[in-house]
């Protein structure tokens, strides 16, 4: 008797609480807004070298799925532990190369998380704080570093291979420094951001010429 007692006790644990609609739509709506902002701001204030157009893209999708996941097997354990043994089959091929993807993406999860606990306040207030860093970030560097001797070319049909040639016989041919500030892909032109140490018009005339040898398809070109 004490055992069925128990076995029934047990089984009525999996429900361990009600699903308000409520609270679903709330916190929808407020994630939806967050994912979106945080969108923007990583599309302007990301210093990732990655298409960050594409990456950022993900952010509502991704967070949408990590609400709807927590919110739903947060009221009962045997979709808890059925969840665990999901996931644990599941493997990434393409892995996160950059840290500050890394980083957008467990901050985007958190604020799912916590959303899908019905925690309104408190992804409101962590916004804020990765908002603000981002912006602060941004004056920060802009009064550090100064965005002078910068080469913006216009691609088709980039070839990676063809760009890493082309900067490494500039630094040979010129004995100057270039780094790459970031690459942007859309439309099938891909748009480059070069750093140089020193820049000027012999240097550009060289550059294209070099372009020109190397069969890189250079649409335009811009400096600073």
């Amino acid at each position: 008797m004490i055992q069925t007692e128990e076995l029934k006790q047990l089984l009525d644990v999996q429900n361990i609480g009600a699903i308000s609609l409520f609270d679903f739509f709330i916190g929808l709506i407020e994630l939806i807004i967050i994912s979106y902002l945080f969108s923007i701001i990583y599309r302007k204030y990301s210093t990732s070298l990655s298409n960050r157009n594409i990456f950022s893209y993900q952010f509502l999708p991704f967070s949408v799925s990590i609400f709807l996941i927590v919110f739903t097997i947060k009221s009962s354990l045997v979709l808890s532990l059925g969840l665990v043994g999901a996931l644990s089959i599941i493997r990434f091929r393409t892995a996160v190369k950059e840290n500050e993807q890394i980083i957008s993406l467990l901050y985007l999860t958190g604020v799912s998380i916590s959303l899908a606990a019905s925690q309104f306040l408190l992804p409101l207030i962590s916004s804020f704080v990765i908002f603000s860093y981002f912006f602060l970030r941004e004056s920060i560097y802009k009064k550090d570093e100064k965005q002078d001797n910068v080469l913006i070319i216009t691609v088709k049909d980039l070839n990676e291979i063809l760009l890493d040639d082309l900067v490494n016989e500039v630094k040979t041919q010129l004995k100057i420094n270039i780094s790459l500030l970031s690459i942007e892909e859309k439309d099938g032109l891909s748009v480059i951001v070069l750093k140089w140490s020193e820049i000027n018009l012999k240097f550009i005339n060289f550059f294209k010429s070099i372009c020109k040898r190397s069969k890189l398809n250079l649409i335009e070109i811009k400096t600073y």
